[in-house]
């Protein structure tokens, strides 16, 4: 569903492709938004705009979910203000050199944490065809490692027009999100809610495993510490940087056969890094990400520039709460691919 246009079109397909157009914005209005490459759902299918156009709403309050297990979503992102741009925080003290080896220690501490909560501001542009794509989304979670539980609340914004407001409730067997502007609820089918999970990055469901994919680059690193923080540097370029993409386009072409022959020749123009972790508990504080990444695919170029901000905190902080009993009563399940077929 997360697809790339083509020059695939057909008259004779035209009712059945438009019917499919409108699964694929309901569906991605719910659950491909949690991916990183949320821009992406914007540019499916000949250009359609993959999410459903809202107007701002009111926003309603919920707790994070799980049943068992979760997390208060007012402590997310409760380190910053609600105006406050990720990020702005400068180290005020004098600098001195560490030791790239000291990022082994923040993986270390961060892969032991059991729950955290993030504040995210991605910033996305991609252009194919001809046609740019642009995107800005503000997230806020609350994510609890095992059982996994998290609560998710969105803003995003594509194209300078559509704006999308809504909060998700999700662990290993159930997803609910609630759209903001329109105050509907919608369950999405259990066995649906693997597939929803793989679309999160692990800078949102476990940051300790996206650092420990940078530990080969270790070389190439430089450290500094300032305040009682640690800070990690690594600017790349070039190819050969397949692991530390998949996260980033996997999204993009995932479900095309030839998906690992594209990641693998994705030309790197600018990949950096930027780990901010506390000196003394080794925990990251900030990841902040920049890319520029070109891509061939069926023979036409595809750039992709992303600036993220992930801010975290509430490390150990989790709380059990449950899914709004509102949520329960009124979520409905949505259209299958073949009953819009049949309209």
């Amino acid at each position: 569903m997360n697809r790339l246009m083509t020059n695939e079109h057909t008259d004779s397909n035209d009712r059945k492709e438009s019917n499919r157009s409108g699964l694929r914005k309901f569906k991605s209005k719910i659950w491909l938004i949690p991916a990183l490459m949320l821009v992406l759902t914007a540019c499916t299918d000949g250009g359609e705009n993959g999410n459903a156009a809202n107007k701002p709403g009111q926003e309603n309050s919920g707790n994070a979910a799980n049943g068992n297990t979760g997390t208060d979503k007012g402590n997310a992102g409760t380190d910053k203000g609600e105006d406050e741009k990720p990020g702005t925080d400068q180290p005020s003290g004098e600098s001195v050199k560490a030791d790239p080896q000291g990022l082994k220690d923040v993986v270390t501490a961060a892969t032991a944490s059991k729950s955290f909560s993030l504040a995210m501001d991605i910033q996305q542009s991609m252009t194919q065809q001809a046609e740019l794509m642009q995107m800005q989304s503000n997230m806020k979670l609350d994510t609890v490692k095992q059982p996994f539980a998290m609560y998710q609340k969105v803003d995003m914004n594509v194209g300078g027009d559509d704006e999308t407001k809504f909060e998700a409730y999700m662990n290993d067997s159930e997803y609910f999100a609630h759209d903001l502007v329109t105050g509907d609820w919608t369950k999405m089918p259990k066995e649906s809610v693997a597939e929803i999970k793989g679309t999160f990055s692990e800078l949102q469901t476990d940051p300790g495993k996206e650092l420990a994919k940078l530990e080969p680059y270790l070389a190439k690193m430089t450290a500094t510490e300032q305040d009682g923080k640690l800070i990690y540097n690594l600017a790349l370029t070039g190819a050969g940087h397949e692991k530390l993409l998949d996260d980033l386009i996997r999204g993009l072409v995932g479900d095309r056969p030839d998906a690992d022959a594209i990641i693998k020749a994705a030309k790197v123009q600018k990949l950096d890094y930027v780990i901010t972790a506390d000196k003394a508990t080794k925990l990251p504080e900030q990841i902040k990400l920049v890319t520029d990444v070109v891509m061939t695919v069926d023979g036409g170029m595809i750039g992709l520039k992303q600036n993220i901000t992930a801010d975290y905190s509430n490390y150990n902080e989790a709380k059990p709460v449950t899914v709004p009993d509102e949520g329960k009563k009124n979520a409905m399940l949505p259209p299958t691919e073949k009953e819009l077929e049949g309209l």
